[in-house]
Parts: C-alpha cells; sequence; structure tokens
C-alpha cells in the first residue's frame, strides 16, 4: 500500500474536497463555487492594492515626522494587518468549522469500516487546516504590498528582518487562534444541543458567528486610526 493509498490519506483528501461540495450543489455548481472562490481572491488582491496606495500618502507624511510617531502608527498598522486574516479565518471556519465533528453520515458510513475514530478525526482536522492555511495564504497574500510598506521604516534602525519575522509570527499565530476559537466555540455550544435538533442548532450557532463577524468589521476597520491608544 502505498502513502497515496493510506486511509487516513484517503480520508483527508475526501473530506477536503466535501467542503467545496455542499451536497445540494450539482457538479456544475461546484465548478462554479469554485469559480466564484477564485473570483474572490482576485478582488482580496485587488482591494490590498488599494489599502497599499491610500496609506503610502500616509507614509510619505510619516518620513517627515519622529521616530516616536512612526512606531506609533506602524503598531496600530500592524494591529489591522493582523486582524484583517484574523476576520477572515474566522468567517471561512465559521462557515465549515462544523464539519470536524461527526455528523450522521460517518455514523452509518465511516463508523461501520475498519477505522477508529482517532484516525476519522484527525483526518478532519487536517483537512480543516489545510483549508485554512488556503485561507490564511490568500489573505497573506493579498496584504504582501501594504505589509511591506508598513516595514519600510525599519530599514532606518537596521531591524527590517526581525520586524518582519515578528510580524510574521504574531499574525500566523493570531490566524491559528482565530480558526481554534471558533472550532471551540462551535463544538462547546453544539456539545450541549440536543441530539434530535443538533443539525438546526449547528446552523443557527454559524449564523450567529458570521453575524457577529460581520459587525466587528467596523471594529477593525477602526484600528489604524487607534494610533495614540497604543
Amino acid at each position: 500500500m502505498t502513502m497515496r493509498d493510506h486511509p487516513g490519506i484517503v480520508l483527508t483528501r475526501h473530506f477536503f474536497t466535501s467542503l467545496f461540495d455542499r451536497g445540494f450543489l450539482s457538479d456544475d455548481g461546484v465548478e462554479s463555487l469554485k469559480r466564484a472562490l477564485l473570483g474572490s481572491l482576485a478582488v482580496v488582491i485587488a482591494a490590498g492594492l488599494l489599502l497599499t496606495r491610500v496609506f503610502m500618502a500616509k507614509y510619505a507624511g510619516l518620513s517627515a515626522r519622529s521616530a516616536e510617531d512612526y512606531a506609533r502608527e506602524v503598531v496600530a498598522d500592524h494591529a489591522f494587518l493582523i486582524a484583517i486574516p484574523m476576520w477572515c479565518v474566522a468567517a471561512a471556519v465559521g462557515l465549515v468549522g462544523h464539519s470536524l465533528f461527526p455528523d450522521r453520515t460517518d455514523f452509518r458510513i465511516l463508523m461501520a469500516e475498519p477505522l477508529s475514530s482517532r484516525t476519522i478525526f484527525t483526518a478532519k482536522l487536517a483537512s480543516l487546516l489545510l483549508f485554512v492555511s488556503l485561507v490564511v495564504a490568500a489573505a497573506h497574500l493579498a496584504l504582501v504590498p501594504l505589509t511591506a510598506l508598513t516595514l519600510s521604516g525599519a530599514m532606518k534602525a537596521g531591524s527590517v528582518v526581525s520586524a518582519a519575522m515578528a510580524f510574521a509570527g504574531a499574525s500566523l499565530s493570531g490566524s491559528l487562534f482565530a480558526a481554534l476559537a471558533v472550532v471551540a466555540v462551535q463544538g462547546l455550544l453544539v456539545l450541549f444541543a440536543p441530539r434530535r435538533r443538533v443539525l438546526a442548532f449547528s446552523g443557527a450557532v454559524r449564523s450567529v458567528l458570521v453575524g457577529v463577524l460581520v459587525l466587528s468589521l467596523p471594529l477593525v476597520a477602526r484600528l489604524p486610526a487607534t494610533a495614540a491608544a497604543f
């Protein structure tokens, strides 16, 4: 048996593919969904370039101010750049995070196979993390120009490498925390749901999480203007 035929690998590939197949979609609908996701990625990258153009005027003015003023503005902008991927990851996991928990199909089909519950859960977790990594990569790719702009001032102190590494570590850690926090909230709430209405309750939890995230967007957008607080 090759590595590609290992039960864990096959299950991970199956669960990852199912994240893009919502069940009610036809084959054409699945392909349309994939094209829509690629189109959304193009829109996100364009938005990142637009933000870079907007912030160029801000940093052109900061170049003539003191190092303390520059440091305060950079901290606020980095909080903004960390919050955007966190929001994107939380929204994505809020929509598909329920797939981590066993459903009726798992109990009816997979549990009848010679597979341990650990193998099934590990495959589900791996597929979800792979999906999250795609969202994280897309969000950070869109913000690369703006991140480079905010880090350009670190060259004056000769610490651009350490500043970039610190920002990357903080941003990736924040995105991972956002994913795990949303999954934890979903799992905790669904755990106490009545077994007869677990599907309806899970859908309601997803709707509430997405609603909370939408309401938090104005707070994320205000972060670049909070330099004084930092």
